[in-house]
């Protein structure tokens, strides 16, 4: 990185009056350390500034006699209050947010076998927790591998996103294309109905400005995303509006005139949104996956406070922003594709329009009720696959959702 730019004929019109360029490195560092000690005090001061900002908004709408606005700033003020007391409460609790500093792991380095493990032992090193974790990752994630969608012939034709020829052929269901003594007959059965029920690749790929807005303005900033550093925030950013007023106290604190022709702020706003949606249908349409889309992050959370057991760990997987707002749009108009056209079995209620996943668990409350009840019997099996999600097979679940 280049060090002896002229940054002040580069970003001086933008800089606010009082703000005055370091010639030299030690003065940046010592501006950049008295800047964060000012930005933590202001920090530390903004719930009671906060506080007395509403107090004021409220005395000023009753004094205008605003009761709808004087209500909704109460609402406000008292909603803040909440969170601020609900923080401070998890800030109380020693086990709130505990990170990883140490694990246990089977001393016999079997991963395979926690549940059963009776000896353990303790590692705290970044690197031996690391290791440990990618070791235990590789079997938990890895349970599934030896099923006929992990072995040959059925890992050699259809891969990860399923768009092999072999992939169209089970799609149209003209024939199959393994050898029937190569595969078992479940896994025949299992093929045959990946048969399509619907014409394929039905669902526009390209996002719309609408789409992308709608799905951004709904997401909680807070939410943890995008390894490469993108952060929620910077999406947010460009889908409000600026208004004219606010473009023009921008332009008087910086003593800035704004051309005729030259474009708005709010115009530019607008430009590096579709210039990014462009970009990303781009991508899309030539079916090419972008290396930050490929790069995700494993966060582990404890389970239970205070068990650093290594199979009680918690796998959270981190997406880039614009790579997860991609799939939930396209997957839910491929949803509601379904739902129209009869295609999904009714027995299906999670992520379904206008189903709960608690329903399924109320229904089986009324036939235990029923059977009750009625003094009849009755005999139910539940299967609940062990990880179920965790073994997932891409190329098959793919083909599945093609």
């Amino acid at each position: 990185f280049r060090r002896d730019w002229d940054l002040e004929p580069l970003a001086g019109e933008y800089l606010v009056d009082d703000f005055i360029l370091p010639t030299t490195e030690a003065e940046a560092k010592e501006r950049l350390k008295s800047t964060s000690s000012e930005i933590r005090k202001m920090a530390r001061q903004a719930a009671l500034l906060r506080d007395e900002e509403l107090k004021t908004r409220i005395d000023q709408a009753e004094a205008l006699q605003d009761k709808t606005g004087a209500k909704k700033y109460r609402h406000m003020r008292a909603a803040e209050e909440q969170r601020q007391l609900t923080a401070q409460l998890r800030a109380m609790n020693p086990n709130s947010d505990q990170g990883i500093n140490k694990l246990q792991i089977p001393a016999d380095g079997d991963f395979n076998n926690c549940k059963t493990c009776t000896d353990w032992i303790n590692v705290d090193t970044p690197d031996a927790i690391a290791t440990a974790l990618r070791q235990r990752n590789q079997v938990h994630f890895g349970q599934a591998h030896g099923t006929f969608p992990t072995v040959p012939p059925f890992s050699e034709k259809i891969d990860w996103g399923a768009s092999t020829h072999t992939a169209e052929v089970i799609l149209e269901g003209e024939e199959n294309p393994f050898d029937p003594n190569a595969i078992d007959d479940i896994a025949q059965l299992l093929i045959a109905q990946c048969k399509k029920t619907t014409t394929l690749d039905t669902i526009n790929p390209e996002l719309t400005v609408d789409e992308w807005v709608g799905k951004v303005k709904v997401w909680r900033e807070t939410t943890t995303t995008s390894p490469s550093g993108m952060h929620l925030g910077h999406y947010k950013a460009l889908i409000f509006p600026i208004s004219e007023e606010t473009e023009q106290k921008f332009m008087q604190r910086r003593g800035l005139t704004l051309a005729e022709e030259e474009p708005t702020l709010n115009a530019k706003r607008q430009a590096i949104l579709q210039a990014h949606l462009d970009f990303i249908n781009y991508v899309v349409k030539n079916k090419y996956s972008l290396e930050r889309w490929r790069t995700i992050t494993n966060v582990m959370l404890l389970k239970e406070p205070g068990n650093f057991k290594i199979h009680r760990l918690r796998v959270i997987h981190l997406y880039e922003a614009d790579y997860t707002i991609l799939l939930a749009v396209k997957w839910r108009q491929l949803v509601h594709h379904v739902i129209d056209n009869n295609l999904m079995n009714p027995s299906q209620y999670g992520s379904m329009p206008g189903r709960e996943a608690l329903t399924p668990a109320f229904l089986e409350e009324l036939q235990w009720e029923i059977s009750r009840s009625s003094r009849r019997s009755l005999l139910r099996n539940d299967f609940d696959a062990t990880s179920c999600y965790d073994r997932i097979i891409p190329s098959l679940a793919n083909l599945i959702a093609r």
